[in-house]
């Protein structure tokens, strides 16, 4: 018998984003074998409509699966707020921890520091600026967590007029 390999040679050079992507599909198929001798199966429906409604199933293990599957936050948000509590955010940091070349690591709004998630949302001096504005517009008395994660985890909007929980 055989063994396959997975072939994962392009004609054209992949952009950032398709080069990520290749790598949690390497990541994936690290451990699934080819073999001419076993037939596929496939088992349940897969259709599109079969797809969305599983992608909309919040995660049982995900802390903020209520708070991010709201009708007033858009996929983007959702996703992002998704890829921030799996620490999967694609920054300079993490694309050049997963092999991508990026030209610097330090940050693109500030240029001081490596650009991390937790840097980007929290730390840097742009991001500041924003959650002072958004605090203060809330009329909410607030020191953030030094990680991200933490952060969205601690999010706790009782006693806040209904009309800024939707902000």
């Amino acid at each position: 018998m055989k063994t396959r390999v997975w072939n994962f040679e392009f004609v054209r050079e992949l952009n950032a984003a398709k080069r990520i992507d290749l790598l949690e599909i390497k990541h994936d198929l690290r451990n699934v074998n080819l073999s001419q001798d076993e037939e596929d199966i496939i088992e349940g429906e897969y259709t599109a409509k079969a797809l969305y409604n599983k992608l909309i199933e919040p995660e049982e293990d995900w802390e903020l699966a209520d708070v991010a599957v709201s009708k007033y936050a858009p996929p983007k948000v959702t996703f992002l707020m998704w890829a921030a509590m799996h620490k999967a955010v694609p920054t300079r940091w993490m694309l050049h921890h997963r092999g991508v070349t990026v030209n610097s690591l330090l940050c693109l709004f500030c240029d001081r520091q490596v650009e991390t998630q937790d840097h980007l949302f929290l730390h840097c001096s742009w991001a500041k600026t924003i959650w002072d504005f958004f605090i203060s517009a809330v009329q909410m008395k607030w020191v953030l967590h030094a990680e991200l994660t933490r952060c969205l985890q601690s999010w706790n909007l009782q006693g806040v007029p209904k009309k800024l929980k939707i902000v």
